[in-house]
């Protein structure tokens, strides 16, 4: 719908790091755990979770790079969109809709698509942080834990949703009185997601190389020890799982 566009050029060739990091990271891989979450609560978890991770990654991936080649190939100058006035609360996608369609109707459309998007994603992170707050607590490892491992008559979680809605909202408001603490909060968040990504890649890494992780076959007629990790069915074998592993951990590191 743009008049204007960038040219191909421009958008493969030319790159800016307006950031000031010396690389870039991939959106795409932060959040994919949220089904490991909801194990407990899915059938044939052993499976259906590592499709999941998969699957969510390889459809976000896909359909994020085109999005990002259009918003590219649109976005003639990126200055003015950040100077813009919605660009200054934090959000230039909208102007760069506005710019491309011309039309108030058209980009107000497509916004309110985005934030449709935004509170499926919200839901979906409640449910799935409600039940790690569900699983400390039923581990003892959070105050009132008897209360946090409480579940309702409808199998949910109740007062462990309740916190998380009242923790995201405090978090929120930090944003009225200053977007720089909102962004080191969120910094926080997304620093500790990598930092739990990168420990349990390594612990992994670990144990492949000893070769202390037991195929399902080997426990025919013996005592299985609860310290013990056994493959389930979805697992990269050989010297190519841990090729993967150690790629994952320079990658988060």
């Amino acid at each position: 719908m743009s008049d204007k566009k960038v040219s191909a050029k421009d958008v493969f060739t030319v790159f800016e790091n307006g950031g000031g990091w010396p690389s870039t990271t991939m959106s795409v891989f932060v959040g994919t755990d949220c089904a490991v979450h909801m194990a407990e609560e899915i059938h044939s978890a052993t499976t259906v979770i590592p499709w999941c991770l998969v699957t969510t990654t390889l459809l976000n991936g896909i359909l994020g790079f085109g999005i990002l080649l259009a918003v590219l190939f649109v976005t003639i100058d990126i200055d003015s969109v950040l100077e813009s006035s919605t660009g200054e609360l934090g959000f230039p996608f909208m102007q760069i809709f506005y710019d491309a369609t011309g039309s108030l109707a058209g980009a107000t459309i497509m916004v309110c698509i985005i934030i449709i998007m935004m509170i499926c994603a919200a839901i979906a992170f409640l449910a799935t942080s409600s039940r790690i707050v569900f699983a400390f607590g039923r581990d003892r490892g959070l105050p009132f834990w008897k209360t946090m491992s409480t579940v309702s008559s409808a199998a949910i979680p109740l007062y462990a949703i309740g916190v998380m809605s009242l923790v995201s909202c405090v978090i929120g408001l930090i944003n009225i009185g200053s977007a720089t603490a909102f962004n080191d909060v969120i910094s926080v968040g997304v620093s500790s997601l990598y930092a739990s990504y990168v420990l349990t890649e390594m612990l992994l890494l670990w144990h492949r190389i000893r070769g202390t992780i037991r195929l399902p076959g080997q426990m025919a007629g013996t005592t299985w020890n609860a310290n013990e990790l056994v493959w389930g069915p979805f697992r990269v074998p050989g010297i190519w799982g841990t090729l993967l592993n150690g790629m994952s951990i320079r990658f988060l590191l």
